[in-house]
């Protein structure tokens, strides 16, 4: 991701778009999802490097990233299980997710009770698992219709069209400055409507614009859009 980052801030600034390049880096990331996960399934059993053997070539690097993909997307998928659960054996949030994010920057050891994030919850109530274990990406449509049903999805994706358009407005009331075409793609890519995506990028955004501030000050002027509107 870092470099897929690096990669869309560069084609932004320089206002040209490498396909070719792309393309080998996106079969480079499939090919690196796949071997690194086999890595990752052989280094939980094994006592040492010497005990893992990795024999996936290029082609078997793909097919195993193609296999992660479908699983992350498909089996492993918190808003198949919430479609299916929910609300005829698990009851609806009512919000109780989204409170989390406004309780994100709180530490937990002055607030220990506060809310839990989506990502918990889906992984407490709707695959068992324990309360301090993994938890599992309720997706932006699976967190929406678990808090709120199909008028909550409806809602949460339309809010959200307004904050991406507010940041839209941000990005080119600035001109595309070089500071915030750092933090425009950094939203792109991290900002979503589900509570564990916001912990994401609340997460990325912070350190991205002390670090800005450490490299070239604050900046000068900054306007927050050059139109009204929507």
């Amino acid at each position: 991701m870092p470099i897929v980052l690096a990669a869309t801030i560069l084609a932004l600034r320089f206002k040209k778009i490498p396909f070719g390049r792309a393309v080998i880096l996106s079969l480079f990331g499939l090919i690196m999802l796949g071997v690194l996960g086999e890595f990752r399934s052989q280094s939980r059993g094994a006592e040492g490097l010497g005990d893992i053997q990795l024999e996936l070539g290029l082609v078997g690097g793909a097919e195993q990233g193609v296999d992660s993909l479908v699983g992350y997307a498909g089996r492993s998928s918190g808003l198949y299980a919430i479609l299916g659960l929910v609300p005829h054996q698990v009851d609806y949030l009512y919000g109780r997710s989204y409170l989390s994010i406004p309780a994100a920057p709180i530490p937990s050891r002055i607030w220990a009770d506060k809310p839990m994030a989506g990502g918990r919850l889906t992984g407490w109530l709707i695959f068992g698992r324990d309360i301090a274990g993994g938890g599992v990406p309720p997706g932006n449509i699976g967190e929406a219709y678990w808090n709120f049903g199909i008028p909550g999805v409806i809602l949460v994706m339309f809010l959200f069209g307004i904050v991406l358009r507010w940041v839209a407005a941000f990005y080119e009331a600035n001109n595309g400055a070089g500071w915030i075409v750092i933090l425009y793609v950094v939203s792109l890519f991290s900002l979503q409507p589900n509570s564990v995506s916001f912990y994401s990028w609340l997460h990325a955004i912070v350190p991205a614009i002390f670090f800005l501030i450490f490299l070239a000050g604050l900046p000068r002027r900054v306007r927050v859009e050059q139109h009204s509107g929507l």
